[in-house]
């Protein structure tokens, strides 16, 4: 995991431009709406409120025998995908939101759950005091993100409409405490 930078628009415009990446949150957005999200990125970095980090597989994959077209070679060698972390407001108390993202052609891997294992151990060895109960929103249709959720112990809270980058979706919420 390396933390995400301003040159690594290029792995945005992969992740949020792509429908197939995009589907359980709406549907792709523009190149432009891409930029807007990694900038928001940036800012929780900047901010100290959060952590949002590119996943870079270093090990277990044969970059000649996996049958990888040049397209996912270069985006393997550049991110697979994204998992951050933020502060926000939510029903007038603060808490900590965690995300995650892993391109289509590297789902089924378990690149998403390493990555979200070590942005939680990461979380807790800043302590509870800094980042509390974490939360998860996922979509509803996302099978993988919610059984990951399951998989690594966060505990179902609600279904609930969530507005995703102006779109609205069905989404489920967890909590790991």
């Amino acid at each position: 995991l390396l933390s995400v930078v301003e040159n690594d628009l290029p792995l945005y415009e992969s992740m949020f431009t792509d429908e197939k990446y995009m589907t359980d949150l709406g549907g792709a957005v523009d190149k432009e709406q891409a930029l807007t999200v990694l900038k928001r990125h940036l800012s929780h970095i900047e901010s100290g409120r959060g952590m949002v980090l590119k996943i870079i597989p270093t090990e277990g994959i044969d970059y000649f025998a996996n049958g990888y077209d040049s397209r996912a070679l270069s985006i393997l060698r550049s991110g697979v995908g994204s998992v951050c972390m933020w502060k926000m407001e939510s029903d007038g108390k603060e808490s900590t939101e965690i995300g995650w993202g892993i391109l289509p052609e590297f789902h089924g891997k378990g690149f998403g759950t390493k990555a979200v294992k070590a942005l939680i151990d990461l979380a807790r060895m800043d302590g509870k005091e800094k980042w509390g109960t974490l939360h998860a929103s996922t979509g509803v249709s996302n099978i993988a993100s919610n059984k990951l959720c399951k998989r690594l112990g966060f505990t179902f809270q609600t279904e609930f409409d969530m507005e995703f980058y102006g779109k609205f979706i069905k989404a489920n919420r967890y909590e790991l405490s």
